[in-house]
């Protein structure tokens, strides 16, 4: 007979990470296709969103379709898609990657990659006011900290001229969320996602990176994590995830297109 002590250590091993493994994906990543997220604003800012994943540079496949969860709307893939080479192996591989990589170029994975040439574009046939994309960044305690930095790249940054010709952010607000974050490999889940505050800022209409000073005065944030948590042999951690919501714009001079390059947040 099994003790009532061991019973609940079972059943616990086997609830957790059940619950866990819908972070971790189990089947080939799908390009990203212009998927829209009509409600993720709301889901974000009611603490009622799950599931994300997040993929490091390292893996080929780190900006797949599921990245595409992280924005209200992606602009679709512009130009001609990579031929995928079918039947040849490792050049099939490649092809495969490659193609994926060029379907997502303007998914949020584009904010985060240090390349300002590559950037998130919204998808609306408007300026995209009202769309967020959201971004997982370096955990850092809150602490007795009163201000911490946005360090951004507004617009998009391939040359002078698009930058330009599209639109920029004028006004945003900044969403501070924090989250559960479990670890495999070349690929991170985030669950508990509790958004704490939002941040009213106006951006710069320049072209190169800009630090916003972020006040965090009634923004509290404090990751725990239970034993049984901790007992699941994942590598857990404490987890932000920043929104970026579009208010109003600086108009492209040829483009409905709003951009961002690059973001981080510390």
């Amino acid at each position: 007979m099994v003790s009532t002590g061991k019973k609940v250590k079972i059943l616990r091993w086997l609830i957790i990470p059940l619950s866990m493994l819908t972070m971790f994906p189990s089947e080939p990543p799908e390009p990203c296709s212009g998927k829209r997220n009509p409600d993720l604003l709301k889901r974000f800012t009611t603490s009622t969103l799950d599931g994300l994943r997040s993929y490091t540079a390292d893996d080929s496949w780190h900006k797949e379709g599921s990245w595409e969860s992280w924005a209200s709307s992606t602009l679709k893939a512009e130009g001609i898609a990579p031929k995928i080479l079918a039947g040849e192996g490792e050049k099939e591989t490649r092809s495969r990657d490659e193609n994926l990589t060029w379907s997502c170029m303007y998914s949020v994975a584009s904010l985060t990659d240090k390349k300002t040439h590559t950037a998130w574009s919204e998808a609306m046939d408007d300026d995209g006011i009202g769309q967020i994309a959201l971004i997982p960044v370096k955990y850092f305690p809150r602490g007795k900290r009163k201000s911490a930095t946005l360090r951004i790249f507004n617009g998009f940054g391939k040359s002078k001229n698009i930058w330009q010709n599209n639109n920029r952010v004028k006004e945003m607000v900044l969403h501070i969320a924090s989250a559960k974050a479990a670890g495999v490999e070349y690929w991170t889940g985030y669950s508990s996602v509790e958004h704490k505050c939002k941040i009213p800022i106006t951006l710069k209409d320049q072209f190169g990176y800009q630090n916003v000073a972020i006040p965090l005065g009634g923004c509290n944030w404090n990751v725990q994590f239970s034993r049984a948590e901790r007992e699941m042999g994942a590598d857990l951690r404490e987890a932000l995830i920043i929104g970026l919501e579009i208010l109003s714009v600086y108009a492209g001079q040829k483009h409905k297109d709003t951009l961002i390059s690059e973001a981080d947040f510390y």
